[in-house]
């Protein structure tokens, strides 16, 4: 019980606290923390909200708490504060939507309450703004977190669609053209994701993401090639997306990611892709004539995913 300047100073002291720690977690939900943290989110203070939130942020990777959350309505309260302006505070919303959102009654309680929609309308970081510039490093950060919280979301059937209704699939396409390694992750996580339905599969084809997935292939990140990987294996069902990745030199990139054999992730990703893009004989040809011998050498070693090995 204390007035606005009082709680923002008790929540500046709890931040200081180690809060990735379980006991510190678990003594924030014993003590009715949590509750106070949630119910702060309906208040008309903005330090509040943000001060709750960037300890919710951290505690929310715990799994009880995360159950907690959602059992506590604390998920309706956080997609109710994305329609902020106040750029932090809608960060922050969507990055403890993206911890909250592990397990499916988590992601519907989201879709359900319009979620979906205003963390797509996250996304679109270049408003036509006088002050675009100086607004430009919170607008990515915005869009960071929003597409990290479609990235969680997105493992369920229903919210991919409602990303596709919503308006993603340009956005998340706009998106993949970015710089920013942190802002390409989750936007990728988002497209092989969605990419196990076929209208996701015919954007990407369409709206010339192949070739920006096989530029980010040749990337140094292991996270961001196994993303990608993992697209292209579920996107070469179709002949022209095998001839899309063949034309932008992409099975080379792919053939290369075989020697990181202790990233297992990655190692699967790429197998899978090389066997559905082998379904086309002009890559088995192109296979034969520039990289057979890589190809041998390392799907022949034990433990590798049968059908991929069988396949190359």
């Amino acid at each position: 019980a204390a007035d606005q300047t009082a709680s923002v100073l008790i929540l500046c002291a709890m931040m200081e606290l180690d809060l990735m720690k379980e006991t510190c977690q678990l003594a924030i939900l014993d003590l009715g923390g949590l509750e106070v943290l949630l119910n702060l989110l309906d208040t008309n203070d903005i330090r509040c909200k943000i001060g709750s939130l960037k300890i919710l942020t951290k505690i929310s990777q715990n799994v009880q708490l995360q159950q907690t959350i959602v059992h506590m309505r604390g998920l309706q309260r956080m997609v109710n504060n994305l329609d902020s302006p106040v750029k932090e505070l809608q960060a922050l919303a969507a990055e403890t939507i993206a911890n909250v959102t592990k397990f499916h009654r988590a992601r519907r309680t989201v879709r359900q309450h319009g979620g979906i929609r205003k963390l797509v309308k996250l996304l679109d970081c270049f408003p036509n703004s006088a002050d675009l510039r100086a607004n430009m490093e919170k607008d990515l950060e915005v869009a960071r977190c929003g597409a990290s919280a479609l990235w969680s979301c997105s493992k369920s059937t229903k919210n991919k669609e409602a990303i596709r209704r919503a308006g993603g699939i340009p956005l998340l396409g706009r998106l993949l053209r970015s710089p920013h390694e942190n802002m390409l992750v989750p936007v990728v996580g988002i497209l092989q994701e969605c990419a196990s339905q076929e209208t996701y599969r015919v954007a990407i084809q369409t709206e010339g993401m192949m070739e920006d997935l096989v530029k980010i292939l040749k990337s140094d990140n292991e996270e961001l090639q196994m993303l990608c990987a993992s697209a292209i294996f579920k996107c070469a069902e179709d002949q022209q997306t095998r001839d899309l990745v063949r034309s932008h030199d992409g099975l080379k990139p792919l053939v290369s990611l075989l020697a990181k054999a202790d990233n297992k992730q990655l190692l699967a990703a790429a197998t899978g892709a090389i066997w559905k893009c082998s379904i086309s004989m002009e890559n088995v040809a192109m296979y034969a004539r520039t990289l057979s011998s890589t190809v041998v050498l390392f799907i022949s070693p034990p433990g590798l995913m049968e059908p991929h090995g069988r396949t190359c």
